[in-house]
C-alpha cells in the first residue's frame, strides 16, 4: 500500500484543528495522534502550540519539567503561546519555571493570570524580547507601576496588550522614566478592564502619566469606564486612533449614561466597523437603562452612510425589556441605507440575581428584527449570558 504524502496528512490534521470547536479540539487532535506514526508530528505541533502551566495543589511546574521537558525537549520549540497560572503551592519551583520558559524559543503569546507574581518567570520571558508580540495579564500584581512599565518596555515588537485587574504592591512616588515606552507606540490591540473602581487606578496612572497615549497603529481597543473622568481618559487614547480603529469594546458602569459617553467623545461610535457595548451593574442597580441607550443610538444615526458592520449589545434586562421600542428602532435603522455594510447583530441578556431574563424574552426580542432578516446576508443572534465581562479583545 502506497502511503499518503505527508502534505496531505498534514492538511487533514489542519482541517481537524480548524473545524473542531474549542471544547473538543484537544481531544480530537489527541485521538488523531494515535491513528498512525505519520499523524503524530502534525498533531503534536498543534497540541503543544498553546499550553497552560499551572502551579497549585493538583499541578506543578516540576511535573511538566520531568514528564515533558526531560523526555521530549524538542516539544518546547513548538510552543507559541503559554498561560501561566500561579497558586500558593509553588515554593522552590521558580528555577524550574525559568528553565521551561527559557527553552520556548518560538514563544509569541503570553498570559499571566491568577495572582501571578513570579519574578523568575518575568526574567525568563525577557529572553524572548524579539519574538513575543502579545501580553495578557489577568489578576496580576507588580511591585509598582515602574516595574510593570519596565517589563512591557522589554518587548519592542509588542502588538497586543490586554489587562484585567492589574494591581501594584505599592504606589510609585517618583517616576524614574517619563513618557511613553517605545514598545507601546506600535500597539494594534489594547484592552483594559477593571472589575472594581479601585482597580482602575493603574489605568488612570498609565493615561495621566503619558505612558499610554494615542497610537496610529491601534486597530482594536476595549476599556472599562467607571466615571466621567474615565471617559475623558478613553478619549485621550482613542481620538487620534479613531480613523484607523476597526473594533471598540466599551464596558461601562450603568451609573454612566451612553449619552454621557457620546457627549465627551469627538467621533460617532456607529462609524466604526465593529462596536461592542457591555453594561455592568454597580450595587443597588438592577438593570440597564434601555430608554437612555435608545436616545444615544438615535443621536448617532446621521444623514450619511456609516461604516458599522457588527454591533454587540450586552445588557441587564428589566421586565418590559423584550417589548421595548429599542429593538424596532435598531431594526429600522440598521436595515436602512445609512448602514450599507451592516452584517452582524448580537444581543446578550445578562443573567443576574438582580436582573431578569428567560428564553421567551430572548425569542421575543429576536422576532422584532423583521427588516434585518428580510434584508439578507445579516446574522442576528439573541442569547443569554452568565457573565458581565468579555475577554475576547
Amino acid at each position: 500500500m502506497v502511503p499518503f504524502p505527508q502534505e496531505i496528512i498534514d492538511a487533514i490534521i489542519d482541517e481537524v484543528r480548524d473545524s473542531s470547536s474549542s471544547p473538543y479540539r484537544h481531544s480530537n487532535l489527541s485521538c488523531c495522534s494515535l491513528v498512525c506514526h505519520s499523524f503524530l508530528p502534525r498533531c503534536r505541533k498543534h497540541l503543544f502550540s498553546s499550553i497552560t502551566l499551572t502551579s497549585d495543589r493538583q499541578h506543578s511546574w516540576n511535573k511538566f519539567h520531568d514528564r515533558i521537558f526531560k523526555l521530549s525537549p524538542e516539544i518546547m520549540s513548538m510552543i507559541l503561546s503559554v498561560t501561566l497560572s500561579s497558586g500558593d503551592e509553588h515554593d522552590g519551583e521558580e528555577e524550574i519555571l525559568y528553565t521551561l520558559l527559557a527553552a520556548m524559543h518560538n514563544l509569541r503569546h503570553v498570559k499571566l493570570t491568577s495572582g501571578f507574581q513570579g519574578n523568575a518567570a518575568l526574567s525568563a520571558l525577557k529572553c524572548h524580547t524579539d519574538t513575543i508580540i502579545s501580553l495578557r495579564f489577568t489578576d496580576v500584581t507588580f511591585w509598582d507601576s515602574e516595574a510593570f512599565l519596565d517589563f512591557i518596555a522589554a518587548f519592542p515588537n509588542l502588538r497586543t496588550l490586554a489587562i484585567k485587574d492589574l494591581d501594584y504592591k505599592k504606589r510609585a512616588l517618583d517616576k524614574v522614566l517619563g513618557g511613553q515606552r517605545e514598545s507601546l507606540k506600535n500597539l494594534e490591540t489594547f484592552y483594559f478592564h477593571a472589575s472594581s473602581y479601585t482597580r482602575m487606578t493603574s489605568f488612570r496612572e498609565l493615561v495621566d502619566e503619558g505612558d499610554i497615549v494615542p497610537s496610529r497603529s491601534l486597530r482594536r481597543c476595549g476599556v472599562s469606564l467607571w466615571d466621567r473622568d474615565d471617559i475623558l481618559r478613553a478619549k485621550t487614547i482613542l481620538n487620534d486612533s479613531f480613523k484607523a480603529l476597526d473594533e471598540l469594546h466599551l464596558i461601562y458602569n450603568t451609573q454612566i449614561n451612553f449619552c454621557d459617553i457620546l457627549d465627551i467623545f469627538d467621533f460617532n461610535l456607529l462609524d466604526l466597523p465593529r462596536l461592542s457595548i457591555t453594561t455592568f451593574l454597580p450595587p443597588n442597580f438592577q438593570y440597564t437603562d434601555v430608554d437612555e441607550f435608545e436616545q444615544g443610538v438615535a443621536r448617532c444615526v446621521l444623514d450619511e452612510q456609516l461604516a458599522l458592520e457588527e454591533l454587540t449589545l450586552r445588557v441587564y434586562p428589566k421586565e418590559n425589556c423584550a417589548t421595548h421600542n429599542l429593538w424596532k428602532f435598531l431594526d429600522a435603522s440598521l436595515s436602512g441605507p445609512r448602514f450599507p455594510q451592516f452584517r452582524h447583530l448580537t444581543i446578550e441578556l445578562i443573567h443576574s440575581d438582580r436582573g431578569l431574563t428567560n428564553d421567551g424574552m430572548m425569542r421575543t426580542i429576536g422576532r422584532q428584527f423583521v427588516a434585518l432578516n428580510e434584508r439578507g446576508g445579516v446574522q442576528i443572534s439573541c442569547r443569554g449570558s452568565l457573565s458581565d465581562f468579555n475577554d475576547s479583545v
